[in-house]
């Protein structure tokens, strides 16, 4: 391909960061890619490939216990299956990064979501909020637009993925590059990188939110780069909802975060393994916890959770969401509620021979359907 003398400069410069950077061990090679393959948001935020690259080292996933156990299946841009298919002149191994994303969170398989991304004026050489959106809406999921850093943080630790589109240095090439981001660990979360897994580990949350796109086409009418998708990750089933109890307090805890889960089990709680699957849905189920006596309360009621809030309970945030479907019409799967009178302890589940065991024999009082999933 003949290039003209600013390309020439722009991979010759590439080259040159290439050599430098792959002489230190905290970075990663970057290799030179055919101008084809150059991201358009290059184009768009009027940066070339001559700038200096620099690539984070992440820490690989595997030195840390799981943080979201059934996490998204990777599919990469640049898979021979795809990685040829042009959409406005551009290759999809090049441009093909939330296509990628949105499959890997979504289902289906990148090309496919590519061009149906195409045909509705939403993916041609690179693709933005905007097409986060309208996949969700044709996917059934729920899509947050994501406003701050402790947004962030509640919607990874509720179980929900993030499709960040992000700069240097989480973008891998120097110019904005969307991204998979899922699970919460303290301050670390997993990133799944679609331009061949060259970002891919743990990350700060910290990391995540600083290098966020701030090019409008990224935003989209939302004004933001960083958008929560709800619901099971691809094709590969559901979020799992685990219960777990505490012998000492006669106590139970829900939780979809199963680095809390094997924390709670190390110390001596039992796991009472999944409660629930969830399939997805917009209607969020409050945790709060009781400091007195250590009892976790989940609400989809805001009236309740206030009222908690008013005589001392804490605020622990979202837990996760649940269908947005009419209880009355009876949708959706039920999740029970009952009341233990001994210590005021509530439990939930959807075995309804559980209930009658607990009601009849153990002297739970029941207190009917919780919320729906």
């Amino acid at each position: 391909m003949k290039l003209n003398k600013k390309s020439f400069f722009g991979v010759l410069g590439l080259l040159v960061s290439t050599i430098f950077l792959s002489m230190h061990s905290f970075a990663k090679t970057v290799p030179v890619v055919d101008s084809k393959d150059v991201h358009p948001y290059a184009l768009e935020s009027k940066k070339t490939a001559k700038q200096v690259v620099k690539v984070v080292q992440a820490r690989p996933i595997s030195s840390l216990k799981c943080l979201a156990c059934g996490g998204p299946t990777y599919y990469s841009q640049k898979d021979p299956q795809w990685s040829g298919a042009v959409f406005g002149g551009y290759t999809f191994g090049g441009t093909g990064c939330v296509p990628t994303s949105i499959a890997m969170i979504m289902g289906g398989l990148p090309l496919d979501w590519g061009q149906e991304l195409y045909d509705v004026h939403l993916y041609d050489g690179g693709a933005g909020g905007e097409a986060i959106v309208y996949a969700g809406e044709k996917a059934n999921r729920a899509v947050k637009p994501i406003y701050s850093h402790s947004q962030l943080r509640e919607l990874l630790s509720s179980g929900w993925a993030v499709i960040a589109l992000c700069n240097p240095p989480i973008a891998p090439l120097g110019f904005s590059h969307a991204v998979v981001v899922y699970g919460l660990n303290g301050d670390m979360t997993t990133v799944l990188d679609p331009l061949e897994n060259r970002v891919s580990g743990l990350h700060l949350v910290q990391e995540i939110w600083n290098a966020r796109s701030m090019d409008s086409i990224n935003m989209g009418k939302a004004g933001t780069s960083l958008y929560g998708v709800s619901g099971s990750f691809g094709d590969g089933g559901t979020l799992l909802v685990f219960r777990v109890y505490n012998p000492n307090g006669d106590r139970h805890l829900l939780t979809l975060n199963s680095f809390e889960r094997d924390q709670l089990v190390d110390l001596g709680w039992r796991d009472e393994r999944i409660a629930f699957n969830l399939v997805g849905g917009s209607i969020p189920i409050y945790r709060l916890y009781n400091p007195n006596d250590g009892e976790h309360l989940y609400t989809a009621n805001s009236f309740e959770r206030d009222a908690l809030l008013k005589v001392g309970w804490h605020d622990e945030g979202i837990a996760f969401y649940v269908l947005n479907l009419g209880v009355s019409k009876g949708e959706g799967t039920a999740v029970y509620r009952m009341r233990n009178p001994r210590n005021s302890e509530h439990m939930y589940t959807i075995n309804y021979n559980e209930i009658e065991n607990a009601t009849k024999n153990l002297g739970w009082e029941y207190e009917g359907i919780a919320f729906r999933i």
